[in-house]
């Protein structure tokens, strides 16, 4: 007998919950996954003390459960409580880019404009000068803030603003000629149909980005949104374009041994370009994994219930 769709939710959020103990560092993670599980349940107010209890415990973790929290909130018409949330989130000494990009996005869709661009200045002002001096560049369109960039030229656009700085150094989503560019730059590509692209791309999991953040801390921070991000944006380039993305997993310690050896600097972008040509072509990672395959950022669980669970998509209003 097939389940009904709130029973078939309800197993997922209790499957989730019982995920707490076997992964313990994706424990927040997981307990705002299963509070969206509880709600498709018909579980609101357990999916809604789930993420006020994740929201108590601070951090950029919390953080990111009040994001949560205000779209569940704006969702059932509860403006007042949502206002008083954002107000604490835009207070919070955690507040990251990734948060400010999230909300933005989220006030955008519902047609909160003014609200939105505040939010969306909030993620321009985070952004570090080596952000800001490669969005600026020719490849600037494959940078993670560029999709969210675009969604506030969007808005402002829509709000009767004119360009500002932000607006001009925006890079544009990729046009056929970059993606032709970036098939003819690729080196060691895998054959295929003329009009296919290969995005390789360099990537730590999750592990090895929590090592990279103690060795790099001016440049790596713990839980900056970068897995969402990361997703999001690659589903933005493949959509209906034909190209197809190759995850090369760096070691944060390869790295670090491979700028010493070439006398290079591990924090930049170049090095770390270099270094993914020395990884072998058949340790690369096809993405997407299939949904019950192990997610890509190495967490240990399967796509579907990790980085494939992520909502939305980079820049939507």
């Amino acid at each position: 007998m097939r389940l009904a769709p709130a029973d078939v939710a309800r197993e997922e959020a209790e499957a989730l919950e019982a995920q707490v103990a076997e992964y313990p560092d994706e424990r927040a993670e997981i307990l705002r996954e299963a509070a969206y599980a509880w709600r498709d349940a018909g579980e609101g107010a357990r999916a809604e003390r789930m993420l006020r209890e994740l929201v108590a415990e601070e951090g950029e973790d919390g953080c990111w459960a009040r994001t949560d929290l205000i779209e569940v909130l704006l969702a059932d018409g509860r403006q007042k409580e949502a206002r008083a949330e954002l107000d604490a989130l835009a207070r919070h000494p955690d507040l990251d880019g990734g948060h400010c990009g999230m909300v933005a996005e989220l006030l955008a869709g519902r047609g909160a404009l003014s609200e939105a661009l505040g939010w969306y200045d909030r993620f321009v002002t985070r952004l570090s000068p080596d952000a800001l001096d490669a969005l600026r560049g020719p490849e600037g369109w494959m940078e993670l803030a560029a999709p969210t960039l675009r969604g506030r030229r969007l808005v402002r656009e829509e709000l009767g603003l004119p360009w500002d700085t932000t607006d001009e150094l925006t890079p544009a989503p990729p046009t056929a000629t970059d993606l032709q560019r970036l098939r003819r730059g690729l080196r060691g590509g895998m054959a295929g149909p003329p009009t296919a692209t290969l995005f390789r791309v360099a990537v730590f999991t999750r592990s090895e980005r929590a090592d990279a953040c103690r060795r790099w801390p001016a440049t790596y921070v713990s839980d900056d949104g970068q897995f969402a991000s990361a997703e999001l944006h690659w589903r933005e380039i493949t959509e209906g374009s034909g190209t197809s993305v190759r995850l090369y997993r760096l070691s944060a310690a390869g790295l670090a041994a491979f700028a010493d050896a070439e006398g290079l600097d591990p924090e930049q972008e170049e090095t770390r370009l270099r270094y993914r040509e020395t990884l072998p072509e058949d340790q690369a990672l096809v993405w997407p994994p299939g949904r019950n395959d192990p997610c890509w950022c190495a967490s240990g669980r399967k796509y579907k219930k990790c980085c494939g669970a992520v909502r939305g998509r980079p820049g939507e209003v």
